[in-house]
């Protein structure tokens, strides 16, 4: 019989197991569950974001990494499925284990344990009153002590069985296809949820916005906006010019009309009204009849259609329009945008597209972290790699970005784009007709379709070119290129040093570097300052003492060559091979038997490319052509002068691949313009002399040393302006001369200049009325082609229109004095292009002058674009310096005297 002890003891094990047995309670195991997924929760974040960090340091600081990723750690869902330390599912197998064990054990001794209880309370409660209890209470206290001592081991089983729930979890293994039929089961345990990485959030954000700034100022872009703003200004520009009223030029295109239909037509606004308008509308007007009205409006309609194929945006630097504004805006972008970083830029965009399509697969995998889990092994360690990769692509892509050169900022200040546009206006016309397309078709000059093709074909390498090319001149470069024989005879302004300039970059940056470049030696200044402005190629000159050190720094490093003719004789039998020989001013090569020609000729026969150049129109001068094309193509030279009767349309054909010509109205719309030319010169050693002689005299030789380039008999300018106005008339052109000095300067020129009008306008004409006798004669007669004027007599108050070549022969003390004198010329009526050619000696009083006056802003600043309206404005409303003439002349001769000195030194 058990005591009473014994029995308490066994109440008190029943009052805890039977609680825990029913409720099952495995509470020490699912502590071991949530401490084991604790643990490899952590470990899972923390070696997935040491990976992450690694990368995105790169592109973040480093504690602004690490805040990033872990505020993702409350969202972060663990790869169950995928995690190395499989621990967690041996916690839950355990668990699930115990629970069984307690079922089956509760299955077979829940009863038992039920009845045990009840027992041991009934022997509790009679234990101690044995001796009195009835023979009921008896035999119940005896049942129930029988029972427990039969029956206690149960207790300490259950006790036993509760307490070892934490069975050895070391022979489990895992079983990924029961966790995956069972997902649910075991996916309580985890904290899950739909949340990405917000690495990866930042990445897809930081693409988007890199790649929305890149793209807005992409040079694709700007050119895009180019286009829309030029469509737009060349709306305006035709709504502009089909007005009526005040349209003087429009109103010429009707005025052969009878007078009663010339007076319907300016009742209207514009050309569309007198279209649209019905005959009734028309007869309200006047009655005209309907044959009338047909005149009317079929006039109105091919006038429309033919200002609406040539409408070409005028830009006035003085009056410019928002749109105008805008256009330049772009325009000094585009000019300024870095070479390279389009191309920096398309490669980044290429790759952040890459990126997003990458980011795209990723996402399409798996969308997170939750449904990556589910994937199987194979595909989720893809899923990770991907990951990764697309941080590091992101990386990558984010330092390519931070090394492109940040976009020229855009400017819409009118000031500082009227300048730019007034120092570089052929920059922005190229550059405006290159990206909108305008004026492709006048490049050809009705070549024949077959050399055209062939033309367009021909790469054009202008890597290291410093200067804009226009359609026209890239054609011409591509012509000079595909045929490699080539005479171009483009006419006088349209830039043919700039277009075999062109030709010479292309060759050397193909290593083809041995280009000689033959003129007079009046020009070789010039040539010298434009290959060094327009390019990066090297130049030596072939004439002073140290030619033929040049001539082997040119023969070992490449570069262009400058000679003279005369010089040509001293090189022609020491070279073996030239890549490239240009000959300006070819027609002076015309004559087969002169030394010179011979020279030139020897040159041309060991050159790869040939390029003869004249703005002389040889069209109708068979012999000088064939002359010129015979150095070229012998056997097409000996056709031509065979057959001097060819019709015109055959010998076009048969020259189409060898001559090139383009006049300035075929391809500049923009007409009429006005093209400031620098033409440089040397002094020869006798004006040396004089010039320094003029110093030492001091300021009192200020006049001498302005004029002193004119002085001998051999004068570099006066050669320049023999060249200058022989070719203006043989293409129908006529000149003024202006020039400060009489006696040395207009007098001589008088003499020595072939078809000038009889007499010079000079202060000693005091007559207005003899003096624009002088100019109406000049202008009416086609023997006189060019007129000589003291500037500060014809450049005031005239009216030289018959004009558009001027000759300044030396700079002036006041800008307002040359800027008056080319109005004569430049001003409402003129209806052609205007060059103005600013003769100018180098290491000389020119050129200080030039310097200290600031001439090209100031030219510029009047004459950059066309304005016929523009030109009621008063030239003389243009000030002068600040600085009182005088002073500027002390300040001149200071630096000149000071130069000189230097160089004696």
């Amino acid at each position: 019989m058990m005591n009473f002890t014994q029995l308490n003891i066994i109440y008190k094990k029943l009052e805890i197991i039977i609680p825990r047995l029913n409720n099952m309670d495995l509470s020490q195991l699912d502590s071991i569950i949530s401490e084991r997924i604790q643990e490899i929760s952590e470990e899972s974040f923390d070696d997935w974001m040491n990976s992450v960090l690694s990368i995105t340091t790169t592109h973040y600081k480093s504690d602004k990494s690490k805040e990033l990723l872990l505020s993702y750690k409350s969202a972060y869902s663990i790869p169950f499925l995928h995690l190395k330390d499989n621990g967690w599912f041996s916690a839950i197998k355990s668990k699930e284990q115990a629970r069984n064990k307690i079922t089956a054990f509760l299955t077979e001794n829940l009863d038992i344990i039920n009845r045990l209880s009840e027992s041991v309370v009934t022997a509790l409660q009679y234990i101690d009153i044995d001796g009195d209890l009835t023979e009921d209470q008896q035999a119940l206290f005896i049942n129930a002590q029988n029972f427990v001592a039969k029956n206690y081991q149960v207790v300490d089983r259950a006790a036993s069985l509760i307490e070892e729930v934490n069975v050895d979890r070391n022979n489990i293994s895992i079983d990924l296809d029961e966790i995956r039929e069972n997902i649910g089961k075991y996916s309580k345990y985890f904290y899950t949820t739909d949340a990405t990485s917000p690495i990866l959030d930042t990445i897809q954000e930081q693409s988007l916005e890199i790649t929305r700034k890149l793209e807005l100022v992409s040079i694709k872009k700007i050119r895009e906006q180019i286009k829309e703003t030029w469509l737009e200004l060349k709306k305006e520009t035709f709504r502009q010019e089909i007005k009526i009223k005040n349209n003087i030029k429009l109103l010429k295109l009707f005025e052969d009309l009878p007078l009663r239909i010339f007076r319907v037509f300016f009742q209207f606004n514009d050309l569309n009204d007198v279209i649209n308008a019905t005959d009734a509308d028309i007869r309200r007007i006047d009655n005209l009849n309907d044959e009338e009205i047909i005149i009317l409006k079929e006039r109105a309609d091919n006038v429309l259609n033919s200002i609406k194929e040539r409408v070409y945006p005028k830009l006035n630097s003085e009056h410019l329009s928002e749109s105008q504004i805008e256009l330049l805006s772009l325009l000094k972008q585009y000019k300024e945008y870095p070479q390279n970083r389009d191309q920096n830029v398309a490669r980044v965009l290429d790759g952040f597209n890459k990126l997003s399509n990458d980011v795209s697969a990723y996402l399409a995998l798996a969308p997170n972290r939750k449904k990556a889990n589910l994937l199987d092994d194979e595909k989720y360690q893809s899923w990770i790699q991907q990951e990764y990769s697309i941080y590091e692509e992101f990386n990558n892509l984010l330092n390519a970005y931070r090394e492109i050169t940040p976009p020229p900022k855009k400017t819409k200040n009118p000031d500082i784009l009227k300048q730019d546009f007034n120092d570089n206006s052929a920059d922005y016309y190229a550059n405006a007709e290159n990206i909108t397309g305008e004026k492709q078709n006048a490049s050809t000059n009705g070549l024949p379709s077959f050399v055209v093709n062939k033309v367009k074909e021909t790469k054009l390498n202008t890597k290291d070119l410093k200067a804009t090319l226009r359609p026209y001149q890239i054609f011409a470069a591509k012509y000079i290129l595909t045929f490699k024989r080539v005479l171009l005879g483009d006419e006088m302004g349209l830039g043919k040093t700039l277009e075999s300039l062109s030709v010479a970059n292309h060759l050397y940056q193909s290593d083809h570097k041995h280009i000689i470049a033959i003129s007079p030696y009046s020009v070789l200044a010039n040539w010298e300052r434009e290959i060094q402005n327009k390019t990066k190629l090297p130049v030596y000159i072939f004439h002073d003492s140290d030619r033929y050190s040049k001539l082997s720094n040119w023969e070992k490093y490449g570069g262009i060559l400058l000679t003279n003719y005369e010089q040509c004789r001293l090189i022609e039998t020491s070279l073996s091979k030239i890549d490239l020989t240009i000959v300006d001013e070819a027609h002076n090569i015309k004559n087969s038997k002169a030394l010179r020609t011979k020279s030139v000729k020897q040159i041309l026969a060991i050159s790869d490319y040939k390029l003869l150049m004249t703005g002389t129109p040889l069209e109708n001068r068979l012999d000088e052509m064939s002359a010129l094309i015979s150095m070229l193509n012998s056997s097409l030279g000996s056709q031509i002068n065979a057959n001097p009767y060819i019709n015109k349309k055959d010998f076009k054909n048969e020259i189409a691949s060898i001559y090139l010509r383009r006049k300035r109205n075929d391809v500049l719309k923009e007409l009429p313009l006005i093209n400031m030319v620098e033409s440089w010169s040397d002094f020869n050693e006798d004006q040396l002399n004089y010039y320094r002689a003029a110093i030492a005299e001091g300021e009192n030789g200020l006049l001498k040393m302005r004029r002193a380039a004119f002085i001998g008999s051999k004068s570099e300018k006066i050669d320049q302006i023999k060249h200058i106005c022989e070719d203006a008339r043989s293409n129908g052109d006529k000149v003024v001369i202006f020039s400060f000095f009489k006696n040395d300067v207009i007098y001589r020129l008088q003499n020595e200049i072939k078809y000038t009008a009889p007499e010079p306008i000079t202060g000693d004409i005091t007559s207005s009325k003899k003096r624009q006798d002088i100019i109406d004669e000049f202008a009416n007669n086609s023997n006189e082609s060019v007129l000589i004027c003291q500037i500060t007599a014809g450049g005031v108050g005239l009216n030289i229109q018959a004009a558009n070549q001027v000759i300044i022969c030396e700079p002036q003390w006041k800008p307002s004095i040359e800027n008056q004198a080319i109005g004569r010329v430049y001003r409402m009526g003129q209806t052609k292009n205007v060059t103005v050619y600013h003769l100018l000696t180098k290491n000389s009083i020119d050129e200080t002058m030039m310097n200290i006056l600031q001439y090209k802003q100031n030219l510029f600043d009047k004459y950059a674009d066309d304005s016929v309206a523009a030109k009621m404005i008063k030239i003389s409303d243009i000030g002068d310096t600040v600085l009182p003439s005088s002073k500027i002349e002390q300040q001149v001769f200071s630096i000149e005297k000071g130069r000189l000195e230097k160089l004696k030194a």
